[in-house]
């Protein structure tokens, strides 16, 4: 029944960064705060902001009623964590509110990264973060390790 009542939202990096409740909620909404790779891209996307330059990322929003519940940072950046920009691939990392997990909420975040790559495109992921939705997923063709690379 939540399933239908979540609402899925895709903002530009550059609109993120300018509003400071919805930056402050992607970093609420992130495993170990400072330290997370969704954290760390998006304090280096910040310096770039600050620096004039535009960030070509977006974070995917999991909203149930008022309250945000996961975010997907889709980015074909460098994340200041593994990733590297590479040609035709594009990286998410997601996070979930511990309380809606198991509900098909990050599913559907993927889901919703995976339409914004093209079709060449590959659209990879920090699996060891949790394998056990991450594996699934890339049996399914939805995404692949960024460490299989």
């Amino acid at each position: 029944m939540m399933d239908f009542l979540v609402r899925f939202r895709v903002v530009e990096m550059d609109q993120i960064l300018k509003d400071t409740d919805l930056l402050t909620t992607c970093r609420r909404l992130s495993h170990g705060y400072a330290s997370s790779g969704m954290n760390r891209a998006l304090t280096l996307y910040q310096s770039m902001a600050d620096r004039g330059q535009s960030v070509d990322a977006r974070g995917v929003f999991a909203k149930y009623g008022s309250q945000y519940i996961g975010w997907l940072l889709f980015t074909r950046l460098a994340d200041d964590f593994y990733y590297t920009p590479k040609p035709n691939h594009a990286c998410a990392q997601i996070y979930v509110h511990e309380s809606y997990r198991r509900k098909g909420v990050g599913t559907r975040l993927l889901k919703v990264a995976k339409k914004l790559t093209t079709p060449q495109e590959k659209l990879v992921v920090y699996a060891h973060s949790n394998p056990e939705f991450f594996v699934p997923l890339m049996n399914q063709e939805l995404c692949k390790s960024v460490y299989e690379d």
